[in-house]
């Protein structure tokens, strides 16, 4: 009996502690064993059935369900093959002429010309400061090669890297202008008739701007001196140059000299265009319904020519005021969406000193011509102000019937008038101080 006994408690003490190791290896992690949760990669982490009765013995005690983590296994890439380009092979003179340009070979003389792979048989360069030569005619190596002009005096052109202390073309070279007339549009007024008839008074306006280009204005200087600034001067077919107009202080007299300073007024430089040597339209042309026909013809800038643009020119004119004899004043004229152009034209003695069929085309808007906005237009005499609006016809307060005011082509629905100015000019020594 006390055997018995004996063996039930032995038993129960068995069950007791085999019931506390499962206990226990259920609810404690396990070294090393992840905490239920996010894994990296945003993933969940996942339990699995541990199997039962037969299964692993890896497997928890109990049956309990244990945390599966599977380590992310390392990618390994193979390497991309390389591969490695032919060597460029010797071309086989055998082949030339069969009409395929074959490894080695630059064209082929079968091929026509003008197709793709033909071989050139003369070179020209776009680039008046680059030459090209012709090499290997005649075979299946002919090619253009291309070479820097050099510095040389005399031959109107400036290519980098040269300069004025070993080039004389890189010289800025002045165009002064000797006449400027306005053609379009023209000016009236009934000032001079006290309100009696309406006047044309363009020709009067002609005439004084005349007398400011060549008179001495009492100091030893002419009255207005415009000055187109090549820089430097560069006649070539299809060359382009910088091209500045600057309004310098020009000494009058027989010889006249033309020097400029900061205070100087200045626009540019832009980009200015020669003519191709095959052109044959004008360099710059009038805009088709921005000129009235009973006015005087438009003088065209033809072959060779030279053009350019500038976003906003200004002119101060010195007039005679039409509101009585020698009574002065200042005409402000300020024109935006500028072109001008003129033609090359050669001396008894000197290439191209002169210019001629000179044409200035600007955009006078509505508000300038009021006197209003960030460049006004007017008259001013004597601490008078006349808005240019009132000479213009078609402007506000304007006596004439007609209408010549237009929409800038440029600008939408802009509305002012076009102005078209001839103009010639001569090369002058200048200076910058």
């Amino acid at each position: 009996m006390m055997r018995a006994m004996r063996q039930v408690r032995l038993g129960l003490v068995m069950v007791w502690l085999v019931g506390c190791s499962s206990s226990s290896s259920s609810s404690v992690d396990a070294p090393g064993s992840p905490i239920d949760g996010p894994v990296s990669g945003g993933a969940d982490a996942r339990v699995a059935d541990a199997p039962t009765g037969g299964g692993s013995p890896d497997a928890p005690a109990g049956g309990a369900d244990a945390p599966v983590v599977m380590a992310d296994a390392p990618i390994e890439m193979p390497d991309a093959p390389v591969e490695m380009a032919d060597a460029p092979s010797t071309p086989d003179a055998s082949l030339c002429g069969n009409g395929v340009v074959d490894p080695g070979e630059s064209c082929d003389t079968a091929i026509p010309g003008g197709n793709n792979g033909a071989c050139p048989t003369m070179c020209t360069s776009l680039d008046l400061c680059t030459t090209a030569t012709l090499t290997g005619a005649g075979t299946c190596q002919a090619t253009c090669a291309t070479q820097a002009v050099a510095a040389t005096n005399g031959d109107g052109l400036c290519c980098p890297p040269a300069t004025s202390a070993n080039d004389d073309d890189c010289v800025n070279t002045a165009f002064r202008l000797t006449s400027l007339v306005l053609q379009d549009p023209h000016v009236y007024t009934s000032l001079l008739s006290g309100g009696a008839s309406c006047d044309d008074i363009t020709s009067t306006v002609n005439n004084a701007v005349a007398g400011d280009l060549t008179t001495d204005d009492g100091h030893g200087h002419l009255s207005l001196s415009p000055v187109a600034l090549f820089q430097p001067l560069n006649d070539k077919a299809g060359a382009t140059t910088q091209l500045e107009v600057v309004f310098p202080t020009c000494t009058s007299g027989a010889t006249t000299m033309c020097t400029a300073t900061g205070a100087s007024p200045r626009f540019g430089p832009e980009t200015a265009t020669n003519s191709a040597a095959d052109a044959t339209d004008p360099c710059l042309d009038v805009i088709a319904g921005t000129h009235r026909d009973t006015y005087n013809n438009i003088d065209l800038p033809i072959p060779a020519c030279v053009s350019s643009s500038f976003d906003l020119v200004s002119l101060q004119i010195p007039v005679v005021v039409p509101l009585g004899p020698g009574i002065p004043g200042t005409l402000f004229l300020s024109l935006e969406d500028v072109h001008v152009a003129a033609t090359y034209h050669p001396s008894a003695t000197n290439a191209n000193d002169t210019i001629v069929h000179g044409l200035i085309r600007g955009f006078l808007t509505h508000t300038s011509a009021m006197n209003m906005g960030g460049h006004p237009s007017r008259l001013d005499a004597n601490g008078l102000v006349l808005p240019l609006e009132g000479f213009l016809a078609g402007g506000s307060g304007n006596c004439s019937s007609l209408n010549d005011t237009d929409t800038d082509e440029n600008a939408s629905d802009t509305g002012g008038w076009y102005f078209y100015m001839n103009f010639t000019a001569v090369k002058t020594p200048y200076t910058e101080q």
